[in-house]
């Protein structure tokens, strides 16, 4: 039961700072790709439809990963 949810969580987890380090790079200099980024996780779990690159576009890496991570639990 939660053992097996809590497994699959942690590899969620792992995939979601895998997608942001690859995505987001550390330096905003442009070259952030939240579309691809969020297309991505939806492959993974379904992302509310509240949750674009325009919402996600002013928000930080940290910020981010956060606001994924939630989702993933909530998925």
């Amino acid at each position: 039961g939660w053992h097996m949810r809590l497994t699959l969580f942690g590899m969620v987890e792992d995939e979601i700072r895998d997608l942001i380090a690859g995505h987001l790079p550390q330096k905003r200099d442009g070259f952030w790709d939240l579309d691809l980024l969020i297309e991505e996780v939806n492959t993974i779990f379904p992302l509310p439809s509240t949750i674009t690159a325009e919402s996600l576009s002013t928000r930080t890496n940290d910020e981010i990963e956060a606001i994924l991570l939630d989702e993933a639990e909530a998925a």
